[in-house]
């Protein structure tokens, strides 16, 4: 299991920035800490209708411009491409810059892209327009991880992480909702507008409301460092601060992509990539094709978009229950159980694909699992990187993770082409799955920043 970071051997240098995480960690949830767990919900809702957008007015689009299904496969794939690069790019500037400043450069670009979508008048345009969207939020949802997970206590990181991972899932319902109601009486360029406008106006709360992270104004202490640090402290109900100590100068130069494969990180920064990786391939291949291979196994269309909604119900209810369950287990215990449950759901789904109920029961079942499984990986992530490193360490886990959802839809269509039975595919993506428990597994003895992880 992931210990505890002892905090009696720090030198003298590091003991106030101990005492403030000390504060965090077993004080109670404050109205600010809330506060800012709850904003940082908002904005994954937001991020998942910004990213579903296209999904929403994919057929819309098509038919305005006649395009093939090549064309709108790739307009598809733009935002998630565009989401690997943000997270590898932008999301580690925030360990230089600040976590508030990088959250909102990324909320900048959401709305640029966004805007463009919005008056984007052919393919190219559109394809360029959905890879600037998918930058932003590529920047912005490990952030928001990192940002939850420093402000919230022990008791309630797991919770808070989770909490805020549901978000994007209540963004694609909303935004599905609202879509519908838009493109019937505006037309699709409306879907995109409206994301324009409701990201900016998240833009401005977060510059009002959003606090700066401090992890970052302990270690980096930049202008204005103390009274930022005081206001927080202060609101949190911790002691304020005269002074602020000088930082230990080897972390605070320790940060960007290539810490993490220096000595002390290397070993830890590939379990978690390779992790990250092999679930989101497994994931996205079940989000992906599952629908279609139920099709394939011979239930009608409107029962496979009944397993597609079962698949994203179990998504929502796989991350609130590991919310609940991280406030009384350890993260990564809860992580490894996902990953064994998945793992039978999976090769019992791959000899009775076509069986209706049971096939159901199997995608909800899946879906809480894969769903669950990511969500501790998103709370563990920011646990076991330092301060210094944690944007970086939490961007280059998540990125990597999307290069394997990116992978597994289009390795899966090939494979359904060269006639691979159903039943196979599923076998054939439990060897990632448990891969990454057995990775997952050798992780217990990583050490937390924070408190038990």
């Amino acid at each position: 299991m992931i210990g505890a970071a002892s905090h009696s051997a720090a030198p003298d240098a590091a003991s106030q920035a101990a005492r403030v995480r000390d504060a965090i960690n077993q004080g109670q949830m404050s109205p600010l800490q809330i506060r800012t767990v709850l904003l940082c919900a908002l904005l994954n809702v937001m991020d998942g209708y910004d990213i579903m957008a296209m999904v929403f007015t994919a057929s819309a689009i098509s038919t305005a411009w006649s395009l093939s299904g090549t064309q709108l496969g790739l307009l598809l794939s733009a935002g998630m491409v565009g989401m690997a690069f943000g997270s590898v790019l932008i999301t580690p500037l925030a360990d230089r810059l600040g976590r508030k400043a990088i959250v909102q450069l990324s909320l900048a670009v959401i709305t640029a892209g966004m805007a463009y979508s919005a008056l984007t008048q052919s393919f190219q345009e559109m394809a360029v327009a959905r890879l600037v969207t998918g930058l932003g939020v590529g920047g912005l949802v490990p952030g928001l991880s990192v940002i939850v997970a420093e402000f919230s206590s022990d008791k309630w990181r797991g919770g808070a992480v989770s909490f805020m991972g549901v978000g994007y899932t209540f963004g694609a319902v909303l935004g599905g909702l609202a879509a519908g109601e838009l493109l019937s009486s505006y037309g699709w360029h409306s879907v995109f507008a409206v994301g324009a406008m409701a990201t900016f106006a998240l833009m401005l709360a977060v510059w009002l409301w959003l606090p700066e992270s401090v992890d970052f104004l302990l270690q980096k202490q930049p202008r204005n460092a103390l009274p930022k640090l005081n206001r927080i402290l202060s609101a949190i109900g911790a002691p304020t601060l005269q002074s602020m100590e000088a930082p230990n100068q080897q972390q605070a130069q320790a940060g960007g992509l290539r810490s993490l494969l220096t000595p002390p990180l290397r070993r830890l920064s590939l379990q978690l990539w390779c992790v990250s990786f092999l679930v989101l391939m497994c994931a996205y291949f079940v989000i992906s094709w599952t629908p279609r291979l139920l099709v394939l196994s011979g239930l009608s269309q409107s029962q496979s978009i009944i397993g597609g909604v079962l698949l994203n119900s179990g998504g929502v209810i796989g991350c609130l229950l590991f919310g609940w369950l991280a406030t009384r287990v350890r993260a990564q215990s809860i992580t490894l159980v996902y990953f064994g449950i998945g793992l039978l759901s999976l090769l019992t789904l791959s000899q009775f694909h076509n069986q209706l109920m049971l096939a159901f029961a199997l995608t909800l079942l899946i879906g809480i699992c894969l769903f669950g499984a990511i969500a501790g990986i998103n709370t563990l992530a920011p646990a076991i990187y330092p301060a210094a490193n944690r944007s970086s360490g939490v961007g280059m886990v998540t990125g990597i993770g999307r290069l394997g959802g990116i992978l597994s839809p289009a390795l899966t269509g090939v494979m359904v082409d060269a006639g691979q039975p159903i039943g196979a595919l599923y076998i054939y993506y439990c060897v990632p799955l448990a891969a990454a428990a057995v990775l997952m597994w050798s992780l217990r003895h990583a050490q937390s920043q924070y408190g038990s992880v």
